[in-house]
């Protein structure tokens, strides 16, 4: 009676070796980083599912850990266009500067839209985010940080292999949040993933940030 329910659920394991371009307003970086995700997805019917996610982030030339976060998230398919979702991610980040550790506190709501022609596949998403930071150490960690987040993403799966390519961008928009406002960061990504099978996947992933 157990077997059941598990067997539906899908489960999917990722690698992604990320190359991070970084061009701040004052300096530049240049770093090799390293994701492990497992992800785990349950369908109730054909309009919702739950899934669960755990990754962990390295950086500094995938030497050192900079976060590690469970996210849970509610989803809703409207029809095969469009679906939205709720999630609360719980991060433990790595301070490096002041080598301590800190947590944060992400509750976000998604909509989506896909539209697939062939082989290719177009997704656009906007995220609203609440986020607390440091709520245990900072006065200001209480304070929420508001952000809307729009990423576009186009992606080929190569006919008969199991390599796809995409490409991306993200615009992050910062609401009045310790007296800033604006459009604070940009993001552009190239990345080509390999399917080992069905639940087991990695990847190269390029990427230059903007802020």
């Amino acid at each position: 009676m157990i077997i059941q329910p598990l067997m539906a659920m899908k489960i999917k394991l990722s690698l992604l070796l990320l190359l991070f371009f970084s061009i701040p307003l004052f300096s530049q970086t240049n770093d090799f980083g390293l994701w492990g995700t497992i992800a785990l997805e349950k369908k109730w019917n054909k309009q919702y599912s739950f899934s669960y996610t755990q990754e962990v982030r390295f950086f500094d030339n995938a030497t050192r850990i900079d976060k590690t976060f469970s996210e849970v998230k509610i989803n809703y398919r409207i029809n095969k266009y469009f679906n939205t979702s709720l999630g609360y991610r719980f991060s433990v980040c790595f301070d490096d500067l002041e080598l301590q550790t800190y947590l944060k506190h992400r509750f976000y709501w998604d909509g989506n839209i896909r539209y697939k022609i062939n082989n290719w596949r177009i997704n656009y998403r906007t995220r609203f985010v609440q986020e607390f930071e440091r709520m245990q150490s900072s006065t200001n960690g209480i304070i929420p940080k508001y952000v809307n987040r729009n990423k576009i993403q186009c992606t080929y799966n190569i006919p008969n292999n199991p390599f796809s390519i995409a490409v991306s961008e993200e615009i992050y928009y910062l609401f009045h949040s310790f007296g800033e406002e604006g459009f604070n960061k940009n993001r552009n990504a190239l990345s080509i993933n390999y399917k080992l099978n069905t639940i087991q996947e990695i990847g190269v992933f390029y990427m230059i940030e903007q802020r």
